[in-house]
C-alpha cells in the first residue's frame, strides 16, 4: 500500500522532471551534433544504467536517478583532449558557448510553446471583477486612500479588466510607487500608493483582496457546513443576524468563530432558510472552518496563432524578469531563502497540478522550465551559465582558464550547490512534515488543504 501511495504521488514529479531535462540536454546534443562534435552518451538521469542502446557514435540511455541528466561529448575534460577535430575543446570558445546556451535557451523555447499552445486552444481562468473587497489592516491599501467598493481602472496607465491584470502590476512592482486610477460611487479619483515587499513571496503587496459575493459552490461532504443542511448555490444573506455583503465578511466571522454556533441566514432559489452550525477549529491555522467554497466566475482567454505566441512570449519573458527579480532580492537578502522550494515541493506542486488537470500540469512544466533556464544562467562554476562565463574569459585573454582554476571553482560550485540543495530540502522536510507522514499512510489531504487554504 506504502509503496502504492509514494508511486502515486511521485510520478507526476518524474515525467515533469523528465520532460525539462529532456528538453534542456536535447540543446545541447543538437547543437553540438550541428557543430560536430561528438556527443558519445544522453542520458536521461543519474548513476547506474537502467536501459539503453547505442546508435552511431552515442549511446542513448536512462539512469536510475530521475533528478537530471547528461550530455557527455568527446574531449569536455583535460583529461579526454586529444585535438581531434570532432572534440568540444577543439572547437572556439564562440561555438562551445553555444552549445552551452542551447540547454536554456531549449527550455525557454519549452515555455513560449506551451504558453502558446494555451492560449491558442484557450485556457479558463478564474475572474473576479476589479473591485475592492477587503483591505488588510495596517496593509500599505489601509493606509492609503483606497477604500472597500472602490473599482479600479487603471494601474500606472493600464487599463484594468479584471483583478487578475491588477495583481500582476502589484505582484511585479515590490517597494515601488505605483498610480491607481478608481471609480468610487461614479466619482473617478487618482491614487498614488507604494507597494511593500511581501518577503514570503517575493512579490509586491498592498493588503487588499477582491471583491467575492458570499455564494457557496463547494461544500465538503465531511464538513461542518454539509452537516448543518448547507448546500452548493446557497447565498449567506446574514450571520448572527449582521447583514453579509460579500465572501470576506462572511470569511472574517466564521475564522473567529471555532468551536461557537452561528446562525446562518441563506437564500436558496426563492425561500430563506436559517441554518446553525460550528466552525471547527483548524490547528494549523488556528481558525474556525465550516468547509465551503465560494462561486467563482471563470472566463476563457483565446486567441490565435499569432496571437498565442506574442502572449506566449509576453508571459515567458515576464515570468523570467520576475525570477530574476526574485534572486536578486535573495541576493539583498530582502527575502529569506526559505521562500525557495526544493524537489519536495516540486514533487508536491507537480501532484496537485496533474490532478487538477494537463492545463495546469502543462502551465506548471512552463514555469519550472523557466526557473531551470534562469538557474543554469547564473555565473556559478559546474552551471551552463559558469562555463560561459569562462569561454568569455577565454576569448578576452585568448588563452583558456587555467586548469588549476578551473579544478577549484568546479569544486567551489560543487559544494555550493549540494549545501543549497541541502538546505532546501531540509527546508521543505520542516515545512511538510504532517503532509509526507499523510502519504505514506495513505491520507489524502488534497481537498483539506484547499478547503483550508481558499475558504471559511
Amino acid at each position: 500500500m506504502f509503496a502504492i501511495n509514494w508511486l502515486i504521488h511521485i510520478l507526476p514529479f518524474i515525467i515533469v522532471i523528465s520532460i525539462l531535462v529532456f528538453v534542456h540536454e536535447m540543446g545541447h546534443f543538437l547543437v553540438a551534433k550541428w557543430l560536430g562534435i561528438k556527443v558519445e552518451k544522453f542520458s536521461l538521469g543519474f548513476g547506474p544504467k537502467l536501459i539503453g542502446f547505442k546508435k552511431g557514435d552515442t549511446e542513448y540511455l536512462i539512469s536510475a536517478a530521475p533528478l537530471g541528466g547528461y550530455v557527455k561529448l568527446a574531449g569536455e575534460s583535460a583529461e579526454e583532449k586529444t585535438g581531434a577535430v570532432w572534440e568540444f575543446y577543439s572547437k572556439s570558445p564562440f561555438q562551445r558557448t553555444l552549445v552551452i546556451l542551447a540547454g536554456p535557451f531549449m527550455n525557454i523555447l519549452l515555455a513560449v510553446f506551451i504558453f502558446s499552445c494555451i492560449f491558442f486552444t484557450g485556457i479558463e481562468v478564474p475572474y473576479f471583477e476589479a473591485k475592492i473587497g477587503e483591505i488588510a489592516e495596517g496593509s500599505p491599501g489601509s493606509k492609503a486612500d483606497l477604500k472597500k467598493g472602490d473599482i479600479i481602472l487603471k494601474a500606472n496607465g493600464k487599463q484594468i479588466k479584471d483583478w487578475i491584470k491588477f495583481k500582476h502590476i502589484v505582484l511585479t512592482h515590490p517597494n515601488s510607487t505605483i498610480s491607481i486610477l478608481i471609480d468610487r460611487n461614479g466619482e473617478r479619483k487618482n491614487i498614488q500608493i507604494k507597494t511593500e515587499l511581501n518577503k514570503e513571496k517575493g512579490g509586491g503587496y498592498l493588503g487588499v483582496s477582491p471583491f467575492i459575493p458570499p455564494v457557496i459552490d463547494v461544500v465538503d461532504t465531511e464538513s461542518p457546513a454539509y452537516k448543518a443542511g448547507i448546500r452548493k448555490g446557497d447565498v449567506v444573506l446574514f450571520i448572527n443576524d449582521k447583514k453579509i455583503s460579500s465572501w470576506n465578511d462572511m470569511t472574517e466571522i466564521i475564522h473567529n468563530s471555532a468551536g461557537e454556533k452561528i446562525s446562518l441566514t441563506i437564500k436558496r432559489e426563492k425561500e430563506q432558510l436559517k441554518i446553525n452550525v460550528v466552525p471547527k477549529l483548524n490547528k494549523t491555522l488556528d481558525i474556525g472552518l465550516i468547509g465551503i467554497i465560494p462561486e467563482f466566475k471563470t472566463i476563457t482567454r483565446k486567441y490565435g496563432p499569432i496571437g498565442a505566441l506574442v502572449q506566449g512570449c509576453s508571459q515567458t519573458i515576464s515570468l523570467t524578469v520576475l525570477t530574476y527579480r526574485h534572486i536578486w532580492m535573495l541576493i539583498k537578502r530582502e527575502i529569506s531563502i526559505k521562500t525557495l522550494g526544493g524537489p519536495i515541493m516540486i514533487a508536491q506542486l507537480a501532484d496537485k497540478q496533474a490532478k487538477e488537470g494537463l492545463m495546469n500540469l502543462f502551465y506548471f512544466i512552463a514555469m519550472l522550465s523557466i526557473s531551470l533556464a534562469v538557474l543554469n544562467m547564473l555565473p556559478i562554476p559546474v552551471l551552463d551559465g559558469g562555463h560561459a562565463l569562462f569561454f568569455l574569459i577565454e576569448a578576452i585573454k585568448g588563452k583558456p582558464v587555467s586548469e588549476k582554476w578551473l579544478e577549484w571553482t568546479t569544486k567551489f560550485g560543487i559544494a555550493f550547490l549540494l549545501t543549497l540543495m541541502i538546505y532546501i530540502s531540509f527546508n521543505d522536510i520542516m515545512r511538510n512534515v504532517e503532509k509526507i507522514k499523510n502519504i505514506f499512510h495513505g491520507k489524502n489531504t488534497s481537498q483539506n488543504n484547499q478547503l483550508s487554504n481558499q475558504t471559511p
